[in-house]
This record gives structure tokens, C-alpha cells and sequence, in this order.
């Protein structure tokens, strides 16, 4: 999937086409809609970014903004559909900070070359490439990996430089540091992240180019001592997880960026919604659960 926000000269920005594309609107419509931001507050402009991509040969408008003009743009999108992608933009600026803040840029990963990666002759894995396979973010697999003491490596500088030999990376690339774990650790991660994880085991596996490894057992004993299949209630779960993600990532934020009175309400209006979505997903939970124990 392509990354919802990239870098570009230090900032996190994401292209008024894109948004466009997933919030279900007309290019020509968010153009006007900030051109309109832009008309009535001057101080906007430094949120905002014209230039240009190309479709078919021809020169297209487009802008680039920051959270900022994003979080602008975005209070005019109404509607459930709407509110679950200005969610997972959130999380993606959050994201996004976070892994810049602690200096771990990976470039996007390709998943047409996602391929196992050496270190002095050791396969490993980074965070990135495994969050592909796993469907989780970054940050999460990061606390993860410190919560739990699970042993990675972390690679600056000339280690770097010698991690891109070794793998055929380009020297352009933006890689500064880096995590890299290996097969053992990354079987470990799937066991404390997911109950069932034979799917999850198999595409190690086959990232690592080996036989799966044995069925490993539920992590969390209680479920099986009352039955509950995780399946059952995984989408619940991971869910609730991905909206206290966004929850402590917009409480996090509200005090690290100064904006304007609107900003601010709308950004209390997030979170009030986000934690009503907390709500509901306990109640639907609960109510799975209480099935599977009858």
C-alpha cells in the first residue's frame, strides 16, 4: 500500500490528488476548497505548497501540505468514510513524527522487492519490512521490541553505509539509522502481537526463504482455557488497538503544536470521537466474546 504521508525538504507532507483519491472527492473540488483556506487566511500560506505531477504526458496542479493545512482542509470532510481516513492520516503524521523523532527513516517499502536483507552475512529484517508483512505500524513493533527486551540492532552511520553495500541499496537513499532484527525475534514479535500466527509465521518464512516454523500456541492463556478463538475477535481487537494508537498519539500532540482556536476545537472534536469509537468497539467486543463463552 503507498504511504499516506512522505518526506520532502524535513517536511511530513501529503499531495491534495491523494486526498483527493481517498476521501471520494473531485481533484478540481479540494483545489478550490484551499484555495478558499488560502484566500481567507494569508498566514495559511506556509502550510501549503503549490506545484505539479504528470498524468498522460501533461503537467497537472496539485499542493503539498503539512499536518497543518491538512488538519485544515480535512474539517470540511464530513461522513463516516471521511472520518476513518482523516484517522488514518492521523496516524500517519503521527507515525511518521515519531520515527523521524527517534532518527529510524526507512524509505517506503516495495512490496514487489520485498526480499530478505543481510548484515554481516546474517539475515535480519527491518522494521519496515516487517511492518509490511504484519499490517502494524512502526512505532508499534518499536515499543514492542524495547517492551518486551527482545535483542535488535540498532545501525548508524558507517554501519548503515555498510548495510546499503551489502544489500545493493543505492547511497542516495535517505536511510540515517536503522533497526534491524533477526528470524528468531521476529518469530518472537508474532507471538506477543498475534495469538494465531501460522499465517503470519508462513510469510516470515517465506521472507527469510525457509520451511515454517512449528505451530506456536496462543500467547494469552486465558483464551484458551475458555475457547475463545482469536479469529473471532481479532478484528475487534485490532480495532481498539489502532484507535488507543490514534488516541495517544492526538493527546500526545495537542500540546506540541500551536493552532489557532479551531484548530484546537477540531482537534478536541477527534479525539471525543475517537474515544466514542473506543466505546462502541468495547461494547462489540464484548458482545463476540460473550457469544463465544456461552
Amino acid at each position: 500500500m503507498k504511504q499516506l504521508v512522505v518526506i520532502q525538504n524535513n517536511q511530513i507532507v501529503v499531495s491534495s490528488k491523494d486526498i483527493a483519491d481517498h476521501f471520494g472527492k473531485q481533484h478540481k473540488d479540494v483545489l478550490e476548497n484551499i484555495h478558499n483556506i488560502l484566500a481567507a487566511e494569508n498566514s495559511a500560506t506556509k502550510f501549503y505548497q503549490e506545484t505539479t505531477y504528470q498524468n498522460r504526458g501533461k503537467d497537472y496542479k496539485e499542493y503539498l501540505m503539512n499536518r497543518d493545512g491538512f488538519s485544515l482542509l480535512a474539517m470540511g470532510f464530513t461522513g463516516k468514510k471521511a472520518l476513518q481516513w482523516k484517522l488514518k492520516y492521523i496516524e500517519a503524521f503521527n507515525e511518521m513524527e515519531e520515527t523521524l523523532k527517534q532518527g529510524y527513516l526507512e524509505e517506503p517499502v516495495n512490496t514487489n522487492e520485498l526480499n530478505c536483507k543481510t548484515y554481516k552475512g546474517v539475515p535480519v529484517i527491518t522494521i519496515g519490512d516487517f511492518a509490511e508483512i504484519v499490517k502494524r505500524n512502526r512505532t508499534s513493533i518499536l515499543w514492542h521490541l524495547k517492551d518486551k527486551g527482545l535483542p535488535y540492532q540498532l545501525l548508524e552511520k558507517e554501519e548503515v553505509t555498510a548495510y546499503k553495500n551489502e544489500n545493493n541499496i543505492p547511497m542516495h537513499s535517505a536511510i540515517s539509522k536503522l533497526i534491524v532484527f533477526t528470524e528468531s525475534t521476529a518469530y518472537k514479535l508474532t507471538c506477543i502481537m498475534y495469538n494465531n500466527v501460522d499465517p503470519i509465521n508462513l510469510e516470515i518464512a517465506k521472507y527469510f526463504n525457509r520451511q515454517p516454523v512449528a505451530t506456536v500456541k496462543s500467547v494469552v492463556a486465558i483464551e484458551e482455557k475458555i475457547g475463545i478463538d482469536y479469529d473471532s475477535v481479532k478484528e475487534y481487537i485490532e480495532e481498539m488497538e489502532t484507535n488507543i494508537s490514534l488516541m495517544r498519539g492526538m493527546v500526545k500532540h495537542l500540546t506540541e503544536f500551536k493552532r489557532t482556536r479551531e484548530e484546537h476545537k477540531y482537534q478536541m472534536k477527534l479525539i471525543r470521537e475517537i474515544g466514542c469509537n473506543i466505546f462502541d468497539s468495547t461494547g462489540d467486543l464484548e458482545k463476540v466474546v460473550n457469544t463465544c463463552i456461552q
